[in-house]
């Protein structure tokens, strides 16, 4: 899943932002996105099985070790759900924020969680697609100077 999620991130989404542009490749993505994270939603579900370490992420909450990222990650999901729901959407991805999120484990999505699915996935792709475009952006300004 590693490797898959960092193919998607750093590969295909800057090649799709690049080759459509950013408003087109961003909502190509954005539907990408959501189709995977939902897919994995459901199979999280189905399996019952905590395989992405989300427990390790909670533990993140109490984090006190001397990674200054991960001091300051701590401080901020610490202070409340909203605040939780916005530093994971941009960290990591709309599946971690829900499943982090919603109160029930293997629970299916309720009113709620889709609620904060779908608000992951518009903040976390409006995010990456920002960040891929400026990346490609940038890329292209250095090889002209080079």
């Amino acid at each position: 899943m590693f490797i898959i999620n960092k193919l998607f991130d750093y590969v295909l989404y800057p090649y799709v932002i690049y080759r459509a542009q950013i408003v087109l490749g961003g909502l190509i993505m954005t539907a990408l996105s959501a189709i995977a994270c939902l897919a994995l939603l459901r199979f999280y579900d189905w399996t019952k099985q905590d395989w992405i370490g989300l427990e390790t992420i909670r533990s993140l909450r109490d984090y006190q070790g001397s990674n200054r990222m991960g001091r300051f990650l701590s401080r901020l999901i610490s202070k409340g759900d909203l605040l939780a729901f916005i530093v994971l959407s941009l960290y990591y991805d709309p599946f971690v924020t829900t499943v982090w999120l919603r109160r029930e484990r293997f629970s299916g999505l309720s009113g709620r969680d889709r609620r904060i699915f779908w608000g992951s996935v518009l903040i976390c792709n409006i995010g990456w697609t920002c960040f891929c475009w400026l990346g490609v952006k940038t890329a292209f300004w250095i090889s002209n100077i080079i």
